[in-house]
């Protein structure tokens, strides 16, 4: 212990920004909440993207076409009507 203490006593002192990147580094709630922030960035990413958009075009169009197996009727309607 005695020689731990003189090795911390002889180490540049940490400054501000230094201390809290060790410390949030260390805590696991951050790290947990930035494994949620990128999980989350990374499905708005994805619903973005316009192969999400032409799958769920492509499944409403196919559920919509057969109103008998889902319950649903497809109505177009003429922008001139």
């Amino acid at each position: 212990m005695l020689a731990m203490g003189a090795a911390a006593q002889e180490a540049a002192p940490l400054s501000l920004p230094e201390a809290v990147k060790i410390t949030l580094a260390n805590n696991r709630m951050h790290r947990a909440a930035l494994a949620d922030t990128k999980a989350s960035a990374a499905g708005v990413r994805e619903a973005r993207s316009p192969a999400a958009a032409k799958d769920y075009l492509r499944r409403e169009l196919t559920a919509g076409n057969d109103p008998v197996s889902s319950g649903r009727s497809l109505t177009v309607r003429c922008g001139s009507c």
